[in-house]
Parts: structure tokens; sequence; C-alpha cells
């Protein structure tokens, strides 16, 4: 079985994720660095990398269907079985589950510093102008809140 076209996809896909982890990269220090411009600059680089990769895992998949014949798709263990480049095969495959776990790793880094950014934003935006207190403080937790009069903003933005 010749699944020469399903490997040329695959490395394809390959080089796109790599790209992508190029960018996670560049996002996390430009996160580290508050770098708006930077930011937007990547996300609209990787949304034209995450349409290709659409288009290349739905051509991936008429492949896996072609090999097939017809029976469904195959997965890519079953696809390993029956391969004539079996080697190639499976080493493009641990290529790209590679960058994979990387791209995934680099994601969640970057998630977790936006997380910690927001938290620092939220806790600032608190300083500036404070909630109103917990309506179950003190020992039994049975006391009410003190009525509040309407604070004037610390801010005056009539113009």
């Amino acid at each position: 079985m010749d699944v020469q076209g399903i490997i040329d996809i695959m490395a394809k896909q390959t080089r796109i994720y790599e790209k992508l982890f190029q960018l996670a990269k560049e996002k996390t220090e430009a996160i580290k660095v508050n770098d708006i411009d930077t930011l937007n600059r990547i996300t609209e680089q990787e949304q034209v990398h995450v349409a290709e990769l659409q288009r290349l895992e739905s051509e991936r998949a008429g492949q896996m269907e072609k090999a097939a014949g017809g029976n469904g798709s195959l997965t890519l263990s079953e696809l390993l079985q029956k391969a004539d480049e079996k080697d190639l095969l499976q080493k493009t495959a641990e290529e790209l589950s590679d960058i994979l776990k990387k791209l995934k790793e680099a994601n969640e880094l970057n998630q977790e510093l936006l997380y910690h950014s927001l938290q620092f934003i939220h806790f600032s935006l608190s300083l500036i102008q404070p909630g109103e207190p917990a309506s179950g403080y003190g020992p039994g937790g049975n006391h009410r809140a003190p009525e509040r009069r309407q604070s004037k903003p610390l801010l005056n933005t009539k113009v």
C-alpha cells in the first residue's frame, strides 16, 4: 500500500506545527513584557497557520479513507500494519507527535502566564475601586454588612 501522500501531508503538518511552536515561544516573551502589538501580530500569524492545518487535515483524512479502500477510514496503527513505507511513516508520525507535545506545553505555559496577568489586573483594579465587603464577615458569619452609601468614582470622567 502506497502511503507517500499521507507521509507528505504529515510532514507538512509537522513543519506548520513547528512554526506555531516558534510563535508560541515568541508569545511567551511578549506576554512577559506585556507587548500587545506583538501578541496581535502573533495571533494573526497563528490564524493563517491554523487555517492551513485545517485544510491539510481534511486532505489527510481523505487520503486515509482512500487508503482504506472504501471501508471507512484507517487509524494510524492500522495504516502502519499495511503500509509499504512503515519506517518512514513511523518516523513522520513520531516527529508530528513530538512537536505537538512541545506545542501543547508552550501553550499551557502561555495560558498560565495570561491567567496570572489577569489576576494581577483584577487585583490592581480592586485597589483602585474596592468592591463591597463580604456580608458574612466576623466571628459567626451572621453579621450583616453595614449599609453603604453610593461612593463617588475615583476619577471624574465627565467632560
